[in-house]
C-alpha cells in the first residue's frame, strides 16, 4: 500500500506538471513582454507614484500614562498617507491616541510636527495634520469600480523603507 504522504506528493507534481504545459510560456513568462510583465510595470507605476504620500509616524506618551508605567516617555510607531496637500493623514486610531506629540516623518526624510485632528475608535482610524503646505498626496482609487477579485494595495513606511502588502477584495459593503 502506497504512503499517503507519496501519493499527496505525486499529485502536486502531477497539479504542477500540468499547470506548466497550460502556460504559454513565450508571452506570459517573457522578459520584455506579455501579461506578467505588464502587471508588474503597472504594480511598481502605483508605487513610485504613491511613494511620495506615504509617511512614518512616531507618536510620544507622557511618562506616567496609566497603561504603561515605566520610566521615561513612551514611543510608538505606525504608518499613514497624506491624502490632502494641507497635510492632512490617515493613520490608525492606535498609532496617535492620547499622544503627547506627534511627528510625521516624510518620504523625503523631512520630519515635521503634527496633531491630532478627530479618531474613529470604533473603526480603529484617525485624521492628523502635519503642520506643512503641498505636501504629497497618494493617488486613491475609484470606489465606485471596485469589484470582488481586484487586487488592493496596503503601503506602509517602515523606518523609511516603502513597504507594500497585496491582496484582493473579497466582500463589498454597500449602503442601503
Amino acid at each position: 500500500m502506497m504512503d499517503l504522504c507519496w501519493l499527496r506528493k505525486i499529485y502536486s507534481l502531477g497539479l504542477m506538471g500540468l499547470i506548466a504545459s497550460v502556460l504559454p510560456v513565450d508571452s506570459v513568462w517573457s522578459a520584455d513582454s506579455g501579461v506578467l510583465y505588464a502587471i508588474e510595470n503597472e504594480i511598481s507605476a502605483i508605487l513610485d507614484v504613491n511613494r511620495p504620500g506615504v509617511v512614518r509616524i512616531h507618536a510620544l506618551y507622557p511618562q506616567d500614562r496609566t497603561d504603561n508605567p515605566t520610566t521615561g516617555a513612551v514611543f510608538t510607531h505606525g504608518t499613514g498617507f497624506i491624502f490632502d496637500a494641507r497635510g492632512y493623514i490617515l493613520t490608525i486610531d492606535a498609532a496617535v491616541q492620547g499622544a503627547e506629540e506627534i511627528h510625521v516623518f516624510l518620504a523625503s526624510d523631512r520630519r515635521v510636527l503634527a496633531h491630532l485632528v478627530g479618531a474613529d475608535p470604533i473603526s480603529g482610524v484617525a485624521v492628523i495634520r502635519a503642520e506643512a503646505e503641498g505636501l504629497p498626496t497618494v493617488k486613491i482609487g475609484n470606489s465606485d469600480r471596485i469589484r470582488i477579485g481586484h487586487y488592493a494595495f496596503i503601503l506602509g513606511n517602515d523606518f523609511g523603507n516603502l513597504v507594500a502588502a497585496t491582496g484582493s477584495i473579497n466582500e463589498i459593503y454597500q449602503d442601503s
